[in-house]
Formats: structure tokens, C-alpha cells, sequence
């Protein structure tokens, strides 16, 4: 049971580094979308499960591009909710083969089972913001339609073509019915009319079109971000109530021991703001015994990020200290004076040097900040 309990509480913990990547990932990705992309393949977010990486060239050379899988980028853009909805529209709307191979397995992960064709629109377009651009847009709602008419029961549509035009006239009657600039508004008659034939030939049931025109008259469905914000915090608590309604079902929340085995975890969550706390102590400090605390607090948080090599903690660590010592960025006339008239400064690089020497392997870019010294 406790091998078991182990195992359980190790995999929590990778899970949970591996969403932290995912969360900067977004962060890159709404910044930047190709800085994001290179983000993700550069941390193996979108090599599919149990591949390999790619073989060295022959003759020695550099090892080939790493595969980028498109189902990979599709739950990425699908399940993380911090994602900037424009970028993503405008990714897959683009018409390069990679783009479109992700907008096909991003609309394969929505089940439309049973659902009216408005109200499977609404869940699919309300994913991300539809581009403006109407090539996009028609790339788009072609792979939703040949979505939708998979899972749609055989009798209605005769074609994946009908839900297509179906489709782009419900889009455009959103915004005849909802735009402030629209002065002339659509009637049902000339609704049903725009929609003739659009079946193979064959007229769709007037009962569906008259449906659909009340429809989206009474509920708009949302094409640009206007910043609501109870919608926005709607959605992650519906997710979280589904969760725990998950969990409860299948017989309640379970506690995994403690072995110590999210110590990493957690130091990885709060050495930022530790190190950011002890440099404000030490800059404000004048006692020698808080200063000397201070300094302890440094060891002490080096010494842990050396156990868990965390190696940018221990670059951050350095640096801060090298900037106390007065050595980097005092004038050079008066460099001499200042670090012998402060005994802080004198503190801070007598820690520096220790702090290099006993974690010197793993250090990286903070011997920059030593040999400033």
C-alpha cells in the first residue's frame, strides 16, 4: 500500500511540474505565438507520448527538428484556459498544412452528440475568436461542419456541404441580429428564403430554420472578447465544480501520505519571493545580527536548490548577493572606500564566494555574477 501511495504521490507531483510548463508555455504563447511554439516543442510539449527524440544527422551533425504533433497543440489550445482566444483563432485559421492538421484535431476533441447545430457553434466558436479575415473563417467552419455532420443523426443534412453554408448563415445572422451597425434587421421570411436549396438541392425543414432564427435572436453567440468578465470566471468554476463532482462519484478525495515527496514542489513555488524577501532585509537592515540572519537565510535557501538542483534559484542567489557587495556597481574611484566602510557589502561577498564554491557544479549563468566580483 505504501508503494502504491509512493507511486501515486510521485506522478501527482510530475503532473503538476509538467502544468506548470504548460502555464508558461501560455505565457510565451500569448506574447509571442512562434516564441510560444518554440517554447512548447523545446520543453517535449508536443512530441507525442513515448516517442523518441530525433537521431543525430548522419556524418555527425546537428540532431533533426523534434516532431511536432498536432493533437499535442490542440489539447494545449483546448484545455488551457489562460490563452490569449485570438491568437488561437488566427493559428488555425492559417492555411499551412501544420495548422490545419491542428484545427482538425482541435474540432475532434468537442462531442456534438445530440446537440443543435446553434448550440454546437456556440461551444466551438466560443473556444477562441473567430478571425476576421473570411478565408479563415471558411477554413474554420469547414472542418466544424464535417465535425458536426459525423455525430449528427442521418436524416436532416444530406451533405457536410449543407451544415457548411448552414453554418456561415447562422454566423451571419449573429451579427445581423446583434450588431449596433446593423440598421435594417433580417425577418424570418427572408432567413428561410436565404437558405433554399442549400440541402443538395433540397430545402432544409422550415421548422429548423424558424427554430434557429429565435434561437440566436434570444442567445448571441459571442464572436468578439468583450471583456466579460463573469463569463470568464464562470467557465473555470464550472470546471472545478465538475471535478470535485467527478471525485465524489468516485468515492470521495484521497490523501496520498507525505514522503516528502513534493518538498521540490514546493520550493519551486516560493524561492522567488523567499529570495525577493531576504534582499529587501538585507538592503534595509543596519543591525548586524538581522544582516547576519539575512545572509543565513541565503545559505540556507542555496542549500536546499542545491539539493534539488534548481539551478536558476542558485544563479538568482548569486546575483543578488554580487549586486550587495558593491563591487559591480559602485564608481570605480570609489569602490575601495565603500566596501571597506560597509561591513554588509563585506558580508555579502564573503556568503558569495562560499555559496560558489560549495555549489559551484551547478551553477550556471551566476558565475557572470561571481567574476563581476
Amino acid at each position: 500500500a505504501d508503494a502504491a501511495a509512493h507511486a501515486a504521490a510521485e506522478q501527482a507531483t510530475a503532473d503538476k511540474l509538467v502544468k506548470r510548463r504548460y502555464a508558461a508555455a501560455a505565457d510565451h504563447f500569448n506574447r509571442d505565438v512562434k516564441k510560444g511554439l518554440q517554447f512548447l516543442q523545446a520543453a517535449g510539449l508536443l512530441t507525442p507520448p513515448g516517442s523518441e527524440a530525433a537521431p543525430a544527422a548522419v556524418g555527425g551533425g546537428a540532431p533533426a527538428p523534434a516532431v511536432r504533433c498536432p493533437k499535442m497543440l490542440a489539447r494545449f489550445f483546448r484545455l488551457t484556459q489562460s490563452l490569449d482566444k485570438r491568437s488561437v483563432g488566427e493559428f488555425l485559421g492559417e492555411r499551412d498544412e501544420f495548422n490545419q492538421a491542428v484545427l482538425r484535431e482541435y474540432t475532434w476533441l468537442f462531442d456534438f452528440s445530440g446537440d443543435p447545430i446553434e448550440e454546437a457553434l456556440r461551444l466551438f466558436i466560443e473556444s477562441f475568436l473567430l478571425p476576421g479575415e473570411s478565408q479563415k473563417i471558411e477554413r474554420i467552419t469547414d472542418i466544424f461542419a464535417q465535425r458536426f455532420y459525423e455525430q449528427t443523426e442521418p436524416g436532416v443534412f444530406g451533405h457536410p456541404d449543407a451544415v457548411h453554408i448552414l453554418t456561415f448563415s447562422i454566423i451571419m445572422l449573429n451579427t445581423d441580429r446583434h450588431s449596433p451597425n446593423v440598421k435594417k434587421r433580417m425577418t424570418i421570411d427572408e432567413f428561410v428564403r436565404n437558405n433554399r436549396g442549400i440541402n443538395g438541392g433540397a430545402d432544409l425543414p422550415k421548422a429548423l430554420l424558424v427554430r434557429l432564427f429565435h434561437s440566436i435572436s434570444a442567445n448571441e453567440i459571442r464572436l468578439k472578447d468583450d471583456g466579460d468578465l463573469v463569463s470568464k470566471a464562470v467557465a473555470p468554476a464550472r470546471m472545478l465544480a465538475k471535478t470535485i463532482r467527478q471525485a465524489e462519484a468516485a468515492g470521495g478525495m484521497s490523501t496520498l501520505g507525505d514522503f516528502g515527496l513534493h518538498d521540490q514542489e514546493l520550493f519551486l513555488s516560493v524561492w522567488g519571493p523567499v529570495v525577493a524577501a531576504l534582499s529587501v532585509v538585507l538592503d534595509s537592515a543596519t543591525d548586524p545580527v538581522v544582516i547576519s540572519d539575512a545572509l543565513h537565510g541565503f545559505t540556507s535557501c542555496a542549500r536546499i536548490a542545491g539539493r534539488f538542483e534548481v539551478h536558476e534559484a542558485l544563479d538568482n542567489l548569486l546575483s543578488n548577493l554580487a549586486r550587495r557587495t558593491l563591487l559591480v556597481d559602485a564608481p570605480f574611484d570609489r569602490v575601495a572606500v565603500l566596501f571597506g566602510k560597509s561591513a554588509k557589502a563585506q558580508g555579502a561577498l564573503q556568503t558569495l564566494i562560499e555559496l560558489a564554491l560549495r555549489h559551484g557544479d551547478q551553477v550556471r549563468e551566476g558565475w557572470r555574477s561571481v567574476l563581476d566580483c
